[in-house]
């Protein structure tokens, strides 16, 4: 029985094999099918074309697809390559070492030209039922996008007969009555803005007029405010209190304001101008009386409590006193401020002038001592009983009387000296107080200011040179 089938199975065995032989995979380009084997073919090589320098990277070898050698495109200007690499051909590159390819994918080499082929392109993407596919083309191949349609328009992509836009939904219809409608947007028939836009406000319709939810009208002697759709009104009741104000050219209503003048405002309040006066800078020439007395102050509208201020010259000035002047620290205080001077200041200015008197009285008593002091005719008979010998009489005459004259007169400067010394430190311990003022602003002060006259035209206390000599 089994030698029976033995021809059957070597016959079926037979077939599978030379169906095996017949499915193996084929030679690569470079090589041949020998006995089974495949094997390099030289002759398959090609040498590619070169547009600058054509350099060969590796020999010829016996391995089937990497039998033929590999070149390399070079020495090409930078502008003209391609991804880096020298072209072979206009829009082509040498790669994987043996032939020109093209640079784009999409291409394909034909006659030594790069043309596009569609078949290289990517199938397109298909699109959902809410967007449209919108077409973008390149150099060779179409590509599609899809645009998501806008929630109030769908897309026309399943149609064939229209084109593949977005159509807008048939808008709904107004939910709100007349006297709530309000729109806010109007649309536009266009995906995205294909219906209007509105709101449901509750308004206020009276005679054919609507008023919005809040909104405030006058009807007659009414007034009338829209409080959630219902009209409130109220009647106007004339008050007897709100009268106009007459003026010389016009009317002016109740709480109406306006400009009287240049530095007045006024109000009109139940019939009564209420006016307010503004301080307004008056441009006066200051009128001087002659020989240097003070300016007039009539031009000066302030009304002070305390007084008017004093400038530098004792004059009266249009800016009032700050406070009251309560003792005499305080006038002495107030007179520095107005003068613009200090304590000490105005110390010397009163020690100069004692000084000043003191010497015009002590010239005048020198002058009376010397002429009831010595006799005349003692010098004269010196003078007569030495005319002819006038140096020794010159010279007598200082030893007789020019010494003791000198030593008595200097005893009697000293006496004076002292005694002015002494006063003058008693007077200034005496009158000696602190103030705050200090003098701000000052430029100049003329140390030669005799304020004397000028304290005592304005009633200040101050002590004359004849109580200090009282004193003495």
């Amino acid at each position: 029985m089994i030698v029976f089938w033995l021809p059957v199975i070597s016959i079926l065995i037979g077939n599978i094999e030379s169906e095996y032989v017949h499915f193996e995979e084929p030679c690569a380009s470079d090589s041949v099918n020998i006995e089974g084997v495949c094997k390099c073919d030289h002759s398959l090589c090609e040498i590619p074309p070169c547009e600058s320098t054509l350099v060969q990277i590796t020999n010829l070898t016996d391995i089937p697809s990497s039998c033929c050698p590999t070149y390399s495109c070079e020495d090409c200007a930078e502008e003209d390559q391609i991804e880096g690499m020298c072209p072979c051909l206009p829009g082509a590159i040498i790669r994987s070492g043996r032939k020109c390819e093209c640079a784009n994918k999409h291409y394909t080499l034909v006659n030594d030209t790069c043309e596009c082929d569609v078949n290289k392109c990517e199938l397109p993407d298909l699109c959902d039922e809410r967007s449209v596919a919108v077409r973008e083309f390149d150099d060779c191949c179409t590509k599609i996008k899809c645009i998501e349609c806008p929630s109030d328009s769908y897309p026309t992509t399943y149609n064939a007969s229209l084109e593949d836009i977005c159509v807008c939904y048939p808008c709904a219809p107004f939910q709100c009555n007349e006297t709530q409608l309000q729109v806010k947007i109007k649309g536009q028939n266009v995906a995205g803005k294909c219906c209007d836009v509105y709101t449901c406000e509750t308004r206020c319709s009276v005679n054919g007029t609507l008023y919005s939810d809040g909104e405030s009208w006058s009807s007659g002697d009414s007034q009338c405010n829209c409080q959630s759709g219902v009209s409130v009104c109220s009647p106007i009741i004339p008050s007897e209190t709100s009268r106009p104000c007459l003026s010389p050219d016009t009317i002016h209503q109740h709480l109406d304001t306006w400009v009287e003048d240049s530095c007045t405002n006024c109000t009109c309040i139940n019939g009564v101008r209420k006016c307010i006066a503004h301080m307004c800078d008056v441009h006066v020439s200051e009128v001087r009386p002659p020989f240097g007395g003070c300016p007039s102050l009539s031009t000066c509208k302030k009304v002070c409590e305390h007084g008017f201020r004093l400038n530098r010259q004792g004059c009266e000035i249009c800016k009032c006193k700050t406070a009251a002047i309560q003792n005499k620290a305080d006038k002495l205080d107030i007179l520095l401020q107005d003068y613009n001077v200090t304590e000490e200041e105005l110390v010397r200015l009163i020690r100069n002038r004692a000084q000043y008197e003191d010497m015009q009285n002590a010239k005048g008593s020198s002058t009376f001592a010397t002429t009831s002091s010595t006799p005349a005719p003692s010098t004269t008979i010196c003078i007569s009983e030495h005319k002819n010998n006038r140096g020794d009489c010159t010279y007598s005459c200082i030893l007789e009387y020019g010494i003791p004259g000198f030593v008595v007169g200097a005893i009697f400067a000293g006496i004076l000296l002292f005694t002015f010394l002494k006063c003058s430190e008693k007077n200034r311990q005496k009158y000696k107080m602190h103030y705050n003022y200090k003098p701000v602003g000052k430029e100049t002060l003329d140390k030669n200011l005799n304020i004397s006259p000028v304290i005592k035209s304005k009633n200040f206390e101050l002590k004359s040179y004849n109580e200090k000599k009282n004193v003495i």
